[in-house]
């Protein structure tokens, strides 16, 4: 939660504005404004996802890490190397071996492998 975020009226405004779904997900808690406040902020972060792209070769991404520790802290991070042919291809296999098209099997393998070789040459 971040402090002073909303003005008090802002808060009230987007509480009310849960009350239906407050009273239907929280049976038996009381109805009062810190329970609605932390119903909304249960809520956000529930559904609130941020992605951050930063590459680790950019001079400013040392600088970044030591002001904003939380960034490098505990992330989940994905590492999107390139893809070999052979592994694109499989995947378009994966996806189109099984659709029914109404071509020949010889032309339904080169499209298999067109699709394969059409994403790596986007990538190179």
């Amino acid at each position: 939660e971040v402090p002073g975020l909303f003005a008090k009226d802002e808060m009230m405004a987007m509480t009310a504005d849960l009350h239906n779904d407050f009273i239907r997900d929280r049976l038996g808690k009381e109805e009062t404004q810190a329970n609605l406040k932390q119903y909304f902020t249960d809520c956000v972060r529930d559904n609130l996802h941020i992605m951050l792209c930063m590459s680790p070769l950019n001079p400013k991404f040392p600088v970044r890490a030591r002001k904003f520790p939380g960034l490098v802290s505990s992330p989940t991070i994905d590492w999107f190397l390139p893809w070999p042919e052979e592994a694109l291809v499989s995947v378009s296999h994966g996806f189109i071996n099984d659709f029914p098209l109404d071509c020949s099997d010889n032309v339904k393998s080169s499209l298999i492998t067109h699709m394969g070789r059409v994403h790596k040459m986007v990538s190179d």
